[in-house]
């Protein structure tokens, strides 16, 4: 609006009117939910942080449900009437007092946004803080409902851009089935919104099902069903492939290593259930298949033969959240694996590799300020406890006779127990040239590879919107 430059009306750039008349943070404001009981509205107050672990449930929509919302500015304060369901669009209601007033549609999206971003999202624009997935604006075509996901390109070593993660997800209009398709962190798309950090799920260093990690990275797919208003069950597959050059964080000898095995293949595929237990507590319990072609839990040789067939690992994961109030929840997820080598190749497994992995999260909102958020997660990457594995070869058995015969040699394959802490700070910033977001973040990984080395990682980032 007005003219180029600074104008003496409407001063520097666009004037965002729907952000304007948004709310400026959801977390701090106040909620009734509002849903039909017969021919009447049954009302109650609804606190930030069971929205967030709730999500948008499909019962909304065949409820008819619309939320009031009070957010305090001062002195004084705003209110807005918006309905979630397309049985409430456009209608009217005195809600709010002082007579009939259509309810205000335009702030839906912001608010869907906001609860699907676990509330990173303060004002529901689709940039969000504490996670590394951009959501993008709700896309409605009659009553079906299209969402999609991307994150930021990374560069690769070579200094060109690699697409890391986008995404897309369609529910019918009922909200009781759902599809999605993408290509990049399916690890992270198939666990559900407990954890929205990429490092969370790593392979090597995550504890958010990393069996799981072994095949994110490309293409990846999930159908879901709602059981009942408060169980959803999904199921899901997930590939990658991975060449040496596209492995990050080794020194040139391991690179050399790296790009004389083949590529390392993996696919998975997943079940889950996810079950909202209370207004502040929601488990989940996923189920992992994952299938190596030629290694085992991302482990390759360079003889031919030795793990020609590869391997399968089947993973449970538990998880959990638990809201304590409007600013504070916890997430945990435990995983226990269990991998055999595939038959017919030199190596063999006499029974299985038990591996366990584990991570907890605490995220708080409104730490330094009403417009922060910290995180401190701990947890245990994949841990081998027990595990052999078993090469038999034909060597001489009596050296005065020269008779030879078939030697089996056990490996034992168990890991060093590794720890990992992670502690990550957003938070959003008003300036002279626009909003901005700081984030700060550091993580440390204890030793356990072959040098034993410890990992320490320091960064920070900065964006400004103009």
């Amino acid at each position: 609006l007005g003219e180029a430059g600074v104008d003496a009306t409407y001063g520097v750039g666009m004037l965002d009117v729907a952000a304007s008349q948004s709310p400026l943070d959801f977390s701090g404001t106040s909620f009734t939910l509002y849903q039909k009981k017969g021919n009447n509205y049954k009302s109650h107050n609804v606190g930030a942080s069971t929205l967030l672990s709730n999500g948008i449930p499909a019962w909304w929509e065949t409820n008819g449900v619309f939320f009031t919302l009070f957010e305090g500015i001062g002195d004084t304060h705003r209110d807005w009437a918006v309905p979630m369901s397309s049985f409430t669009q456009g209608r009217r209601t005195n809600a709010l007092g002082g007579g009939y007033q259509r309810l205000q549609d335009f702030v839906s999206d912001r608010f869907a946004r906001w609860i699907r971003s676990n509330g990173t999202d303060r004002d529901g624009d689709g940039v969000a803080g504490l996670t590394q997935l951009h959501r993008g604006a709700d896309r409605q075509a009659g009553a079906w409902t299209l969402n999609y996901t991307s994150a930021a390109p990374r560069f690769t070593e070579d200094g060109t851009f690699d697409p890391v993660h986008t995404a897309a997800d369609i529910t019918d209009p009922s909200g009781r089935f759902s599809f999605g398709v993408g290509y990049g962190h399916g690890a992270m798309a198939l666990s559900g919104d407990r954890f929205g950090i990429v490092s969370d799920f790593d392979r090597d260093s995550g504890g958010v099902n990393p069996v799981l990690g072994y095949a994110s990275g490309e293409l990846f797919a999930s159908a879901g069903m709602k059981l009942d208003p408060d169980t959803e069950l999904t199921v899901g597959y997930s590939s990658n492939r991975l060449d040496g050059d596209d492995r990050t964080g080794l020194d040139p000898l391991q690179r050399h290593v790296a790009n004389n095995l083949d590529p390392h293949e993996a696919h998975a595929f997943t079940l889950g259930l996810e079950r909202r237990v209370s207004d502040h507590v929601s488990l989940g319990l996923q189920y992992t298949d994952l299938n190596e072609a030629d290694a085992m839990l991302g482990a390759q040789t360079g003889r031919s033969g030795l793990l020609d067939e590869g391997s399968r690992t089947q993973a449970m994961t538990v998880s959990g959240t638990f809201a304590l109030d409007g600013k504070t929840r916890f997430d945990l997820s435990a995983t226990t694996s269990r991998t055999m080598l595939d038959e017919g190749q030199f190596l063999s497994s006499p029974e299985a590799a038990i591996g366990t992995a584990a991570q907890f999260a605490v995220t708080r909102q409104g730490v330094l300020s009403d417009k922060d958020s910290l995180r401190v997660a701990v947890g245990q990457p994949l841990h081998v406890e027990r595990g052999e594995l078993e090469f038999a070869s034909l060597q001489v058995i009596d050296r005065e006779t020269g008779e030879t015969g078939m030697v089996t040699q056990t490996i034992g394959v168990e890991t060093k127990r590794q720890m990992m802490g992670e502690i990550v700070y957003a938070t959003t910033l008003d300036t002279a040239f626009g909003d901005g977001e700081l984030g700060v973040f550091g993580r440390y990984l204890s030793g356990g590879r072959s040098d034993d080395a410890q990992g320490v990682m320091l960064g920070a980032n900065f964006g400004l919107r103009f």
